[in-house]
């Protein structure tokens, strides 16, 4: 995670790194606790690298290479939810719109 989605961020090193995330193989025999504790890790692993994908920015401390700027179109929060196929999917939430 620090090599491709640290602080500077590029989309071929992103890709890289969730290309990882979903390719690793599971069912390794562990103690539950460590289970559950690798599944959690890998989850917010490719949580933060789709985020990241999907916003097309720099923002604070997170440098995207390809768009060195902030953006106002960026001021926004995401929603992040499993879709179908248990993929992971990142969306705009619109604030607007009381629940």
């Amino acid at each position: 995670m620090d090599e491709s989605a640290g602080v500077i961020r590029d989309p071929v090193h992103l890709k890289a790194a969730l290309d990882v995330i979903v390719d690793h193989p599971q069912g390794v025999a562990m103690p539950a606790e460590r289970e559950i504790e690798n599944a959690n890790m890998e989850l917010l692993s490719e949580i933060v690298v789709r985020a990241a994908l999907s916003r097309f920015e720099s923002r604070g401390a997170h440098f995207r290479i390809d768009a060195p700027e902030p953006s106002q179109d960026w001021l926004v929060r995401q929603a992040v939810r499993r879709g179908e196929d248990n993929v992971v999917e990142i969306a705009p939430l619109d604030l607007d719109v009381v629940v």
